[in-house]
């Protein structure tokens, strides 16, 4: 099925329109499953991100617990 402007108007079998809408349908889940991928991707990135820098307040948290604990006792 073409998209030409002259040939918008020319009728279609059902059996035509159930290929191009099959072959609609295949590429759209195509571009889905590429949008799901680099989600994912950039997903695991921002989570690494964010643990690291939990990780990284707990540290200096439980140091400085230790260091008050040390100047208290």
């Amino acid at each position: 099925m073409t998209t030409n402007a002259t040939e918008m108007s020319t009728p279609v079998t059902h059996g035509e329109l159930r290929a191009e809408l099959e072959r609609f349908e295949t590429r759209f889940d195509h571009k889905l499953e590429q949008l799901e991928t680099r989600f994912d991707e950039k997903l695991e990135i921002w989570g690494g991100a964010l643990l690291d820098r939990i990780e990284s307040v707990e540290q200096r948290l439980l140091t400085e617990l230790a260091d008050r604990r040390r100047t208290h006792e």
